[in-house]
């Protein structure tokens, strides 16, 4: 009859506190965050509703990428035409291949190509600090790939996205960039034996660019001099570009 009377009076208390805490729960402080909450939520749902509205008004589409649940672009790049302060994007690039040049970027990217959300070209932006072009190339890219998949009634996968610059690992501005907005974007990175990129760059410049005379090879032994087109020794040193990203200690 004890045990049965002790278990009684667990339960009375556990059931007290129960209640105590659901009138926490109800204070008039976590009523009013509540309320704020719901408050601010329907402030944005409002401010959102009224720029599409004006948009419409003024001619101005929204994209199919913004209709899916991505983030307007007038939200991530502010009126200087740069991606506004304090805006996360770095969810928008998975990976990018930036190099090294001849070193089978184009032959991954296209294999890619049909894996991934990859743009299709390309994109060298960040070379030229041009982020918020790159966001735009992005949406417009996820903004065909939606339209195709209207026309044929097929669901758009979710895929990794990514792009390709091999300028990217040689240019301080884009690794700048990849810290500062991309910073989860897996970078890939090729490389050659040296002698063997630097011909197959040599021979690439001459069969492209034919209207252009191609100095002697003696002559870009060293850095790129005019009229290199690019080409030279010092660019197969490719331990002093990785060094920018802590691949090299560079202590010897």
């Amino acid at each position: 009859a004890k045990l049965f009377q002790s278990k009684q009076t667990s339960a009375a208390d556990a059931n007290t506190k129960q209640s105590q805490n659901v009138r926490r729960r109800n204070t008039p402080n976590n009523q009013h965050v509540a309320k704020n909450r719901e408050s601010l939520s329907a402030t944005e749902t409002a401010h959102s509703q009224r720029i599409r509205r004006n948009r419409l008004m003024n001619g101005l589409s929204i994209s199919l990428a913004e209709m899916e649940g991505w983030p307007p672009l007038y939200d991530l790049i502010g009126d200087d035409g740069n991606i506004a302060e304090y805006e996360d994007i770095s969810w928008l690039l998975d990976f990018a291949i930036i190099g090294f040049p001849k070193t089978g970027t184009t032959s991954l990217l296209r294999h890619l190509a049909g894996l991934t959300d990859t743009l299709p070209t390309e994109r060298c932006d960040l070379v030229v600090n041009g982020t918020a072009q790159l966001l735009r190339d992005i949406y417009d890219d996820r903004e065909q790939r939606l339209k195709k998949a209207k026309r044929t009634g097929d669901m758009v996968p979710t895929r990794a996205r990514g792009l390709k610059c091999p300028q990217d690992v040689s240019s301080k501005a884009s690794i700048d960039n990849y810290a500062r907005y991309f910073h989860q974007t897996k970078l890939v990175v090729g490389i050659r034996h040296p002698i063997q990129w630097f011909e197959s760059l040599y021979n690439f410049r001459v069969s492209n660019v034919p209207w252009k005379t191609m100095l002697h090879t003696s002559k870009l032994k060293g850095g790129c001099p005019p009229g290199s087109q690019g080409v030279c020794a010092w660019r197969a040193n490719f331990h002093d570009f990785l060094s920018q990203l802590g691949k090299t200690p560079m202590t010897s």
